[in-house]
C-alpha cells in the first residue's frame, strides 16, 4: 500500500505548494473558495459538455468558473481556433479540454457523425463506346470514397480511388457505385456501353482479273485483319489490306476482323475478264440539303445525286453508304450513319436523287458527311466518292449531372453538363441563398434550408437539377434551464421560514442521464455573489428532452435584515449550457 500513500502525498504537496504560492502573493484579505474556484466560487466547467456534430461543423465552446483566463485544446480529431472547434471530415470522437490559469481542467466529448448526408455520384448516367472512359466523382458525404463496378457486363475497369472508369470490349450496361467509408452509405450510376460501328470500304467493287484493290477499315477499335473467305477467282493470300484478283472471273468475299472484340464485316469483289467491259460508270455528287437535328444520336436528312455517266445501261443494284467523318477521307474512325441500295441500276446518262435518312454518331464533333457508291457492273471507281461542302457541328444533348442532390447548408456540389461547349450555370430558384460559378458549375448551398433549382443553358436549350438543402444538425446535448421561481409562503422576518418553488426544464436536444442538483440562495442582488446565503438544496431526477419539473423548497431567511431575492441554481454532469442554470425572483422580499 505504500506506493499509493507516496503518490497521494506528492499530489497533496503539489497542491499545497500551489495554494501556498497563491496565498503568499496576496496583499489583502482573501477567500479560500475564491482562490481555488475563481471569483465566482464555482468549479471550472465547459459547455457544451457532450453532443453530436457533422463533418466539418464548427462549435463554439465556453467556460465558466475556475480562474480565468482559459485555454482550449482538442484530442482525437479536428482543430481548435481559440474556443472554436472544427470537426474533421471523418467520423469519430473528439475530446475538448479547457484549462484555467491554475491548471484546473474540464472536458467535453463530441461524437462526429460524418455520414448524416448520404454520398452521391456524378454523372448518374453516361453512354460511351467500348473502351471509352468516364470520370466519376462523389458529392455529399465526407469520405474517404471508394469506387467499384457492381455489375460488370462489358469487362470494364475502374480506379477505386479516382473514379476513372474504362468500358470493356463488349456492349452492355455496367453499374458503378461509390461508398462513403466513414458512414457506410453508397450511391450508384449506370453506364450504357455501345460497340463502335464497324465497316469496310469499298463494301462492293468490280475489278478485272489480276487487278488490285486496297481495302480500308472504318470504325471499330482494331487492330484489324483481312482475309479472302470465298475465293472463286484464285486470289493469292492477302498482304495486309491489299487484295489482288485471281486469273479466273468470279465473285470473291473479303472478310475484315476487328481483333478487339472479334466482330467481322465482309466486302464483295466481282472479278471480270478484261473483255467484259460494260461502259457503266457511276458518279456521285455532293451531300447537300442536310437538315433535322444536329444532336448526337438523333436523326438528320440529306440528299445526293448518283449519275450513270457511262455509255451502257446499268443492271446491277447500286449500293450507297454515308459516313460521318472528322476528315474528308473515308477510313479510320469514321461512323456509318446511313446506307441503302438503288435497285436495278441506272440507264446510261440517267440519274437518281438519293434520299438519305441517317443518325448522327453518339460522339460530338465537327463532321463531314461522305458518300460512297458501288455496283457490280461499275468498272470505274475513281468517281464513286463525294462529300458535303463543309462540316456540321454535332453536339451532345444538353444535360446536367447530378440531377438531384442533398447537402447541408454551406456544402458544395460540382455540377457537370453536356451539350454545346459554351454553357452557363445559374441558380434559378434560390431558397437557400446559394451561389454558383456560372462557368464551372461549382455550387455552394446557402445558409437556409430549402430546395434550390440549378439550371444549365447551352445553345438555347436548358436542363435543370434539384438540390435539397438541409440545416446542419445542432449538437445533440442536454440543457437545463430554470424557467421560473417564486416565493409561495412563510414569514418575512430574519431567521423565519420561507417556502417557494421553481421550474426546471430540459430545453436541449437529448435526454438527461444524471440527477439534477439544485440550490436556492437568498441574495441582495439577482445573481449569486458575495453575501449570498443558502436557503435550501436538494436534487431531482434526470429530465427527458422537453421534460419539466416543478421543485418545491423550504428554508429560512438569513439572520441579517435586507431586501432579498430568491435565486435557484441547478447543475448536472451532462448539462452542456451553464448560461441558463439560474433564475431570480422578479421582486425582492423585505426581511
Amino acid at each position: 500500500m505504500s506506493p499509493k500513500r507516496v503518490v497521494v502525498r506528492i499530489c497533496v504537496a503539489v497542491v499545497s505548494l500551489s495554494v501556498l504560492a497563491a496565498v503568499l502573493a496576496c496583499n489583502s484579505p482573501f477567500d479560500l473558495a475564491t482562490l481555488l474556484d475563481g471569483p465566482s466560487g464555482e468549479i471550472l466547467t465547459i459547455a457544451p459538455a457532450t453532443g453530436t456534430v457533422v463533418a466539418n461543423q464548427t462549435v463554439a465552446f465556453s467556460a465558466a468558473g475556475g480562474v480565468p483566463p482559459y485555454e482550449f485544446s482538442v484530442v482525437g480529431g479536428g482543430t481548435m481556433n481559440g474556443n472554436v472547434y472544427t470537426a474533421p471530415a471523418t467520423s469519430g470522437v473528439a475530446t475538448i479540454t479547457v484549462t484555467d490559469s491554475v491548471g484546473g481542467t474540464a472536458s467535453a466529448e463530441l461524437t462526429i457523425d460524418a455520414g448524416m448526408i448520404n454520398v452521391g455520384i456524378s454523372p448518374s448516367f453516361q453512354s460511351v463506346y467500348t473502351g471509352g472512359t468516364v470520370q466519376f466523382s462523389a458529392f455529399g458525404g465526407t469520405g474517404p470514397f471508394v469506387f467499384a463496378i457492381d455489375t460488370n457486363e462489358t469487362g470494364a475497369v475502374i480506379d477505386s480511388g479516382t473514379g476513372e472508369y474504362t468500358a470493356g470490349a463488349v456492349d452492355g450496361t455496367d453499374t458503378i457505385s461509390v461508398t462513403d467509408t466513414s458512414a457506410g452509405t453508397t450511391a450508384t450510376a449506370s453506364v450504357a456501353v455501345q460497340r463502335k460501328p464497324l465497316g469496310i470500304s469499298p463494301a462492293a467493287v468490280t475489278v478485272f482479273t489480276e487487278q488490285s484493290v486496297e481495302f480500308v477499315w472504318i470504325g471499330g477499335d482494331g487492330p484489324y485483319t483481312f482475309s479472302v473467305t470465298t475465293n472463286n477467282s484464285g486470289v493469292p493470300p492477302m498482304v495486309g489490306a491489299a487484295y489482288t484478283a485471281g486469273s479466273v472471273p468470279g465473285v470473291d468475299t473479303v472478310t475484315m476482323t476487328d481483333t478487339y472484340d472479334g466482330r467481322t464485316v465482309e466486302a464483295v469483289v466481282t472479278v471480270v475478264a478484261p473483255t467484259a467491259v460494260t461502259n457503266v460508270d457511276y458518279s456521285v455528287g455532293e451531300v447537300t440539303n442536310v437538315a433535322g437535328s444536329f444532336t448526337t444520336g438523333e436523326v438528320f436528312t440529306a440528299e445526293s445525286v448518283v449519275t450513270n455517266v457511262g455509255t451502257a445501261d446499268g443492271t446491277a443494284d447500286i449500293a450507297w453508304t454515308v459516313y460521318a467523318s472528322l476528315d474528308p477521307v473515308i477510313g479510320g474512325m469514321d461512323y456509318v450513319v446511313a446506307s441503302s441500295t438503288e435497285p436495278g441500276g441506272l440507264p446510261a446518262q440517267d440519274d437518281v436523287v438519293v434520299a438519305i435518312s441517317g443518325v448522327w454518331p453518339a460522339v460530338a464533333g465537327e463532321y463531314y458527311l461522305l458518300i460512297a457508291v458501288s455496283a457490280a457492273d461499275d468498272l470505274d471507281v475513281a468517281n464513286n466518292f463525294s462529300q458535303s461542302p463543309g462540316t456540321f457541328t454535332v453536339v451532345d444533348a444538353v444535360s446536367i449531372s447530378p440531377e438531384t442532390a442533398a447537402v447541408y447548408t454551406g456544402q458544395e456540389i460540382q455540377f457537370s453538363a453536356t451539350g454545346p461547349v459554351s454553357r452557363t450555370f445559374a441558380v434559378t430558384s434560390n431558397v437557400s441563398g446559394a451561389s454558383i460559378n456560372p462557368t464551372t458549375g461549382s455550387y455552394t448551398a446557402g445558409p437556409n434550408p430549402g430546395t434550390d433549382t440549378v439550371e444549365v443553358e447551352a445553345g438555347g436549350d436548358t436542363a435543370t437539377a434539384t438540390v435539397t438543402v438541409q440545416a446542419i444538425p445542432l449538437p445533440t446535448a442536454v440543457d437545463y434551464d430554470v424557467t421560473s421561481i417564486e416565493r409561495t409562503g412563510g414569514g418575512t422576518s430574519v431567521g423565519s421560514v420561507v417556502n417557494g418553488e421553481f421550474t426546471v426544464e430540459n430545453v436541449g436536444t437529448a435526454n438527461g442521464g444524471h440527477p439534477v442538483t439544485w440550490t436556492v440562495y437568498a441574495s441582495l442582488g439577482t445573481t449569486v455573489g458575495g453575501g449570498a446565503t443558502i436557503v435550501a438544496s436538494g436534487s431531482t431526477g434526470a429530465l427527458a428532452m422537453s421534460g419539466t419539473e416543478l421543485v418545491p423548497f423550504s428554508g429560512t431567511w438569513p439572520s441579517d435584515p435586507g431586501a432579498y431575492y430568491l435565486i435557484a441554481v441547478v447543475s448536472a454532469p451532462d448539462d452542456t449550457n451553464t448560461g441558463n442554470n439560474s433564475r431570480a425572483t422578479l421582486d425582492a422580499t423585505d426581511v
